[in-house]
C-alpha cells in the first residue's frame, strides 16, 4: 500500500522537478507569471489590485482588460495542455513499467505492491490530464492497460498453479 501511494507521488515530483515551469500553475496568483511585466503593470493599474467587480470602467479600459484576460487564458491554457501531456505519458509509462516489473519479480509481496503502484500511477495520470486528452488515446490506453492488466492476472495465476 505504501508503494501505491509513494509511487505516483513520486512520479508527480519527478515531472515538476524536470518541467520547473509547471510551477507556474500552482501559484495563487498567476498572473504575474503568465503576462509581461508591462502587461501585469496595466492589469495591476486597470483593475488597482483588486477585484474588479466594483471597479466602473470605460469602454477603452474594459477591452483592454478583456485583451490582458485572454492573453492570461491562453498562455495558461498553452502551459496546462503541454503539462497534461507530459503527465500522461510519464505516469503511463510508470504504470507499465511497475505492472511488468511485477511479473519479474517472484516475491509476492513487491510484486503485489508493484502492480498497486502502477494502477495507482495510471489513475493519477488519468485523472489529472483526461480533460487534455483526444478520445482515441483514451480509448488506445485503456484498452491497452485493460489487455495489459488481464495479461498479468493470468501470468499470476499460472505462475500458482505452477508452483503449487
Amino acid at each position: 500500500l505504501a508503494r501505491a501511494i509513494s509511487f505516483p507521488l513520486c512520479v508527480q515530483l519527478g515531472i515538476n522537478v524536470f518541467y520547473p515551469e509547471f510551477q507556474k500553475l500552482q501559484q495563487w496568483d498567476d498572473k504575474k507569471e503568465f503576462l509581461s511585466p508591462a502587461e501585469y503593470k496595466e492589469y495591476m493599474e486597470l483593475t488597482k489590485g483588486s477585484t474588479y467587480r466594483h471597479i466602473t470602467f470605460t469602454k477603452k479600459d474594459a477591452a483592454t482588460l478583456e485583451n490582458l484576460e485572454n492573453k492570461y487564458r491562453e498562455k495558461k491554457h498553452e502551459l496546462e495542455e503541454k503539462r497534461g501531456s507530459i503527465v500522461f505519458y510519464v505516469t503511463l509509462f510508470f504504470a507499465t513499467l511497475f505492472i511488468i516489473l511485477s511479473t519479474i519479480i517472484p516475491v509476492p509481496a513487491i510484486s503485489a505492491g508493484l502492480v498497486l503502484a502502477g494502477i495507482a500511477s495510471a489513475i493519477n495520470g488519468y485523472w489529472r490530464t483526461w480533460f487534455y486528452l483526444d478520445a482515441k488515446i483514451k480509448f488506445a490506453s485503456l484498452l491497452v492497460a485493460i489487455i495489459l492488466l488481464t495479461t498479468i492476472s493470468f501470468i499470476s495465476f499460472y505462475r500458482k498453479q505452477k508452483n503449487k
